[in-house]
């Protein structure tokens, strides 16, 4: 039975503290996580075009082969990874739910998931577009800088500053998302809460993600060599390699699927102990005679 923790934990409990989520909240999630996947696979299958040369194709055409769909039918992936997407966020809620020990059904799960979707969409067009213009001006300035310098190494470390200020930007807004998800916040206010959760937190943040990042590229790249077998053997367009790319694309979101969202949800809650120890601490201090 997984228990949340009740004070805060180390990079390595959080870490340690997710793959536990994981492990339990998996009979729970992997059919809402398999779903997901074969809302896309199994249409794939039929859409593609075996008839094709590959070698004739453009590079938008070869893109959506790699994707799995014919040429000129990449609107309806992107149309079936919006449908994919609400099961992922059921997935999202899902772990909530036993970390929190609450029963909820699949379909109760996957409604709430659908009711969510508006605001989901406003958050992502608010951080995609206040990380564009952040990253618009800032690169307007560096460029400037670089174009006034006309040096290779100065132009390196404007760029390089350019990624980093984007990059801290997004790791401070994107635990909006679990926000969002799971306490049932607004946009803005899962963004401004996770501007306020991660104050003084980059760094741990950006660590815990990028080791589960890690785990979750080496458990999908063992998976999905298999599929790079069988493109080697069989060729990108043969039947063979479709179907066994999209059976493996399906096994690896059915077993890892739920793995992020519980990772992150245990940065999440650990963040926000932090926080509330915090604000304790702080009002401890104001009470205490001067």
């Amino acid at each position: 039975m997984y228990t949340r923790p009740s004070e805060p934990r180390s990079i390595g409990g959080v870490l340690d503290d997710g793959l536990r989520l994981w492990r339990e909240a998996f009979p729970q999630t992997w059919l809402l996580a398999m779903f997901g996947q074969i809302v896309i696979a199994v249409p794939s299958i039929f859409l593609v075009d075996t008839s094709v040369d590959a070698s004739r194709l453009s590079l938008q055409q070869k893109f959506s082969m790699m994707v799995g769909q014919a040429p000129g039918h990449l609107w309806i992936y992107y149309l079936l990874t919006f449908v994919s997407y609400i099961f992922h966020v059921a997935v999202l809620r899902r772990v909530a739910g036993v970390a929190e020990g609450r029963e909820t059904t699949i379909a109760d799960t996957l409604i709430r998931s659908v009711q969510l979707i508006p605001r989901i969409l406003l958050f992502f067009i608010i951080f995609v577009c206040g990380a564009g213009l952040v990253g618009g001006v800032l690169g307007v300035f560096m460029g400037i800088a670089s174009a006034a310098s006309k040096s290779v190494i100065v132009s390196g470390v404007v760029a390089a500053l350019l990624v980093a200020a984007v990059s801290y930007l997004i790791v401070r807004l994107f635990l909006g998302y679990i926000a969002l998800v799971v306490d049932d916040r607004t946009a803005l206010e899962s963004l401004g809460f996770s501007w306020t959760l991660t104050r003084g937190n980059w760094w741990r943040t950006t660590a815990i993600a990028t080791v589960v990042f890690i785990i979750v590229i080496v458990l999908s790249a063992a998976m999905y060599l298999i599929g790079g077998l069988f493109v080697a053997t069989w060729g990108m367009l043969s039947m063979v390699t479709i179907v066994s790319t999209q059976l493996v694309s399906v096994l690896v979101f059915t077993v890892l699927g739920s793995l992020y969202p519980a990772a992150l949800y245990a940065v999440y809650q650990d963040l926000k102990l932090r926080r509330e120890g915090s604000d304790l601490a702080g009002r401890v201090n104001a009470l205490a005679p001067q």
